[in-house]
């Protein structure tokens, strides 16, 4: 009887713990968040960020050229006062070069980059106005490229959520207009999942999926990329997909973690001054890998370093 009242106990107890352990899986899986920014005025938020970009060229007889290019970079995002009547942040997005590596292929012909001395210290600043569910309304480089750079590469990556509670398995989407110079702004739409939670550090995470892409023609002719070159015509066509994955820390209101792969092909018909017409394609795949290393109440990383406007 004794024995049997222990075992009675030890399978209530199993199912109990069972029932525990089920329960508190479902609510990890069913919990719904809010996610939005919620930047504190005074903090910087500084990242440790990894590219390798690979770049593919294939010239008009059909030759291919590859170039791999490694960089390390130090990212930190200072939050300014804000804008407290539009309720948004204004920001400081600054970008040094810590270690820079490129490599060559045996037979490669062409200009080679800067090299690695001359790159490392480089700082590219940005300064973003953004609402509180992410979106960016304003984005300022220190010139129409720089500008144009983080349009077309940043800012289809950066997260715009909607303003309810979701759950893992939610899907939307979001249409974001680039701003791109001399040209009609350009609407992209950004995929979202959100997959499910997941932990960063200290940080509990929604792990969202994104997706986007986008094409744009330009006539580079009159334009003052061919004032060197000099061709009697210079068309592009460019096509740019971004995909990835990002970690957000909800409680924090901050991103903790992200994985990118962006991808950028580029397409010219030149035509030379003697007439001669000739072809070649780009194509530039971009890994990136950003992780939150450090929360800053007043930053002075940056100050010491070269600074290249």
């Amino acid at each position: 009887m004794f024995a049997q009242s222990i075992h009675k106990a030890s399978c209530l107890t199993i199912l109990l713990l069972l029932c525990g352990f089920f329960a508190s899986s479902c609510s990890q899986d069913d919990h719904s968040v809010h996610l939005s920014f919620k930047y504190t005025p005074g903090e910087s938020y500084v990242y440790e960020m990894a590219d390798d970009v690979t770049y593919e060229t294939t010239e008009q007889d059909g030759a291919v050229t590859r170039v791999l290019h490694q960089q390390k970079q130090k990212s930190e995002i200072k939050v300014l006062e804000p804008d407290s009547v539009q309720n948004i942040y204004n920001l400081l997005v600054s970008f040094v070069v810590v270690a820079d590596t490129f490599v060559y292929p045996d037979n490669f012909e062409g200009k080679k980059e800067k090299t690695s001395e001359e790159l490392i210290g480089r700082v590219d600043k940005y300064t973003l106005s953004m609402r509180h569910d992410g979106e960016i309304v304003y984005a300022k480089g220190r010139n129409d490229s720089a500008t144009e750079y983080y349009e077309s590469a940043y800012k289809t990556r950066q997260p715009v959520f909607p303003d309810k509670e979701i759950q893992p398995g939610y899907k939307w989407k979001h249409t974001i207009y680039l701003s791109i110079p001399d040209n009609e702004p350009i609407p992209v739409v950004i995929k979202y999942k959100f997959t499910g939670f997941g932990k960063v550090d200290e940080y509990q995470c929604a792990i969202i999926e994104y997706f986007s892409q986008f094409e744009k023609s330009s006539d580079m002719t009159a334009t003052k990329w061919n004032e060197k070159n000099q061709f009697r015509e210079w068309s592009a066509h460019y096509k740019t997909q971004s995909e990835g994955k990002l970690y957000f820390a909800f409680r924090k209101g901050i991103v903790a973690k992200t994985v990118a792969t962006i991808s950028m092909e580029t397409e010219y018909d030149i035509v030379e001054k003697d007439g001669t017409a000739s072809k070649f394609f780009r194509k530039t795949i971009d890994e990136e890998r950003l992780h939150l290393v450090e929360i800053k109440t007043d930053s002075v990383s940056l100050s010491n370093s070269k600074i290249f406007y």
